[in-house]
């Protein structure tokens, strides 16, 4: 990671089946000392295996991310990891204003707690005190059918909420999925997968789903 030039990382770990908390008391700090060896980074996106467990405290990010040593970053993505909402906007705090995209994906909020909604609103308020100028493109994948790939992906919608006048794509507190009309479902394994979130009542009538099978 040293090496002048390392500009991409894409990196999916599998962290066994104990749970956030597990996985980063292990971690040790291994992860944090490598990745601030690559300060050309414009380009990380990190994933885990890690599931939905009520128990586990949230990790906290910046034991995992020195995005501090970063600073020609273009692209942050995060996928399934069990964090906060302050700490999740805490971080974003920290990221340098080369900053142009988001993805933060297949999350799960611990039930009574954080929730999707409330970080959207947390996130605009943190964006809008920032420089106008800069607009970083956010991209939200929500959990969405109990199938392991298929999700909600929410771009347009998510981007006109946190910088123009379009209403918050959440149901909700506490909901895990954004209101009807809002995102379209795709599947990770499928990409030829594609389906507006929509009532089922609404997909049949439309011809893109047979209710007698779903």
């Amino acid at each position: 990671m040293k090496r002048p030039g390392f500009h991409h990382l894409n990196l999916p770990l599998f962290v066994g089946v104990n749970g956030t908390h597990d996985w980063a008391q292990k971690c040790n700090g291994f992860l944090y000392r490598a990745l601030r060896e690559a300060k050309d980074l414009e380009y990380i996106s990190l994933s885990t295996t890690i599931k939905a467990c009520l128990l586990d405290p949230p990790i906290l990010l910046k034991n995992v991310f020195p995005v501090e040593h970063w600073p020609a970053l273009r692209h942050f993505g995060l996928w399934r990891l069990n964090a906060s909402k302050s700490d999740i906007v805490d971080l974003l705090k920290l990221l340098p204003r080369t900053l142009r995209s988001l993805d933060l994906g297949l999350h799960n909020f611990q039930i009574g707690g954080d929730c999707w909604n409330d970080l959207l609103e947390a996130i605009r308020i943190e964006l809008r005190r920032s420089d106008e100028t800069i607009k970083p493109s956010v991209r939200i994948v929500m959990p969405g059918y109990v199938m392991i790939g298929r999700g909600v992906w929410l771009e347009d919608e998510v981007n006109e909420f946190l910088y123009g006048s379009g209403e918050n794509p959440m149901q909700g507190q506490n909901s895990q999925m954004p209101k009807f009309g809002m995102g379209t479902f795709r599947d990770l394994f499928e990409p030829e997968f594609t389906r507006p979130n929509l009532e089922l009542r609404q997909l049949s009538e439309l011809g893109i789903v047979d209710i007698d099978r779903e």
